[in-house]
């Protein structure tokens, strides 16, 4: 169940995690995508629920989110090729050569498309052209999707990995942190690196040396990614419990415990954090007094992380037969529509605005 919360959806990423997530100006969503099981990319009008495009990719959805910037829509799928998308019309413009099988969530800066394939080696190519730049051949597994920031790209791995700081054109080893991490993206806000491991807690790094600031414990270990919101990072785990943590110290802020476990990473936007639990709820909190502002019952583990645009709360949902996408209304949870795939749908959705401007969660609760 760790390597879930991964597709939850979330990079981001994409990860600018200190800033809040509010629109600008009358700016609303044009698009919505979301993948499935079935292998299908696809993408969804944010007001009726209807499908614009879908194209398959011949890849399973199950472990992975998708990467959008600059119009393109970058997937690795599962057990397969890493692809670049039109996000407008569905064609694909190019695909990774070779014989590297993908999954996981790609990640892209400064023109540069961050992936790992099952091998646990992570390849970073071209965004424009899908031709290879360099490899990590660290062999470290992971499904959780990499941030970076000021020439440096950060790089998790499973237990036999940590944390990786590398030169971000070269590929060059900067520094590494020993932890276990399944599927927590790292969210970044100024010189901290944070993330949920399963052995040390919520962990925060200095993202230039890679020296441990402070560590906070909870009652369970911790596969989702943290967002971050006016110097409090938000995180859930497996003791069923949602936490605000004071980035400067560490300290907690406070707690909010639901009737299951919590791997959907949070999303904040207008004052709320937004997140789901496996007790089949989604959930509205205020970021400064953890009060519940509602809860919508969705019937269904809720492992998928939440997007916010436009006054919209896009959440996948269920764990077997045709899963759903559901459109929520940010502002009291109640539903908008529903709409169905052909297969499971675990992850995170990523939003277009109509400016341009993409919008992802579950990989650090973050979004550009």
């Amino acid at each position: 169940m760790y390597h879930r919360c991964l597709f939850f959806a979330v990079l981001l990423l994409f990860l600018f995690s200190c800033n809040k997530s509010k629109e600008v100006g009358s700016d609303e969503p044009l698009m919505v995508y979301i993948g499935s099981k079935d292998g299908y990319l696809y993408a969804i009008d944010p007001v009726t629920g209807n499908e614009k495009w879908k194209c398959h990719t011949k890849s399973s959805f199950d472990y992975s989110s998708v990467a959008l910037d600059n119009g393109v829509i970058y997937a690795s799928g599962t057990y397969d090729k890493l692809y670049a998308i039109d996000a407008y019309s569905g064609k694909i413009q190019w695909t990774l050569p070779g014989d590297a099988v993908f999954h996981g969530t790609p990640f892209v800066y400064n023109k540069t498309v961050y992936a790992v394939d099952i091998s646990g080696t992570w390849y970073a190519v071209n965004a424009l052209n899908g031709k290879l730049k360099w490899k990590l051949e660290r062999k470290v597994h992971s499904l959780a999707s990499a941030t970076a920031a000021d020439g440096l790209v950060y790089l998790v791995g499973g237990q036999d990995g940590g944390v990786f700081a590398l030169n971000a054109e070269t590929g060059k080893e900067q520094w590494y942190y020993k932890a276990s991490i399944n599927s927590s993206g790292p969210a970044l806000t100024g010189n901290l690196l944070i993330v949920g491991t399963l052995d040390q807690g919520l962990l925060a790094l200095d993202s230039k040396t890679g020296t441990k600031k402070w560590n906070f414990t909870s009652g369970g270990r911790i596969a989702c990614s943290p967002a971050i919101s006016d110097g409090v990072a938000f995180f859930g785990g497996e003791d069923n419990k949602m936490y605000a943590v004071n980035i400067s110290d560490g300290s907690k802020k406070w707690e909010f415990s639901t009737g299951g476990y919590i791997v959907s990473s949070p999303f904040i936007s207008n004052e709320l954090v937004y997140f789901g639990s496996y007790d089949g709820k989604v959930y509205a909190l205020n970021i400064h007094t953890r009060q519940k502002v509602w809860a919508y019952n969705a019937g269904r583990t809720m492992e998928s992380s939440p997007v916010e645009a436009g006054g919209t709360l896009f959440i996948g949902d269920g764990r077997f037969g045709k899963d759903r996408l559901q459109a929520i209304n940010a502002a009291d949870g109640t539903l908008k529509w529903i709409f169905e795939a052909n297969d499971y749908i675990y992850h995170s959705p990523v939003v277009l605005m109509k400016s341009g401007k993409a919008i992802h969660s579950g990989l650090s609760g973050a979004r550009h």
